[in-house]
């Protein structure tokens, strides 16, 4: 009688690890799917990696939507990575248009960039460095993550 109740144990428990890998392996599948190629839905970033995502060419909307700025269209992206395991992180290199004023003056944007040490409101928190390059035109450098 015992024997018969080990071997339904040791089968039934057989049968979950089979459900877990089969899962892994159909997510794992999905996700190489995505990082071949396959276009992403318009407004999201498409990006590569299993455990954690690591991109690049993070586009101008996706920026302006987790940085809370409101970025003139002509903006340049120069640089730009996500990457994302437990937490996420994201830094961009932007160069705006000549004559722009900085996104970061307005006044409902300097509660997100005023300390590192506290979260906005969303739990992220915010970092930003402006600057010139050569040709004058306004420069900034972001960082927005969670820890």
């Amino acid at each position: 009688m015992r024997t018969g109740r080990c071997i339904v144990v040791v089968g039934a428990t057989a049968l979950v690890g089979l459900m877990f890998w089969v899962a892994v392996a159909v997510g794992l599948y999905v996700d190489r799917g995505e990082a071949a190629g396959r276009p992403a839905p318009s407004g999201t970033i498409s990006c590569t990696g299993r455990a954690g995502q690591e991109c690049t060419n993070v586009p101008l909307p996706s920026i302006a939507r987790a940085s809370h700025l409101a970025l003139p269209p002509a903006t340049e992206v120069v640089d730009s990575s996500y990457q994302r395991f437990q937490d996420w992180r994201l830094t961009a290199r932007l160069r705006l248009p000549a004559g722009a004023s900085s996104p970061l003056a307005a006044p409902g944007v300097r509660s997100y960039y005023r300390s590192d040490r506290r979260a906005g409101p969303d739990g992220a928190y915010y970092r930003a460095a402006q600057s010139r390059d050569s040709a004058g035109r306004l420069v900034l450098d972001l960082e927005i993550f969670t820890t």
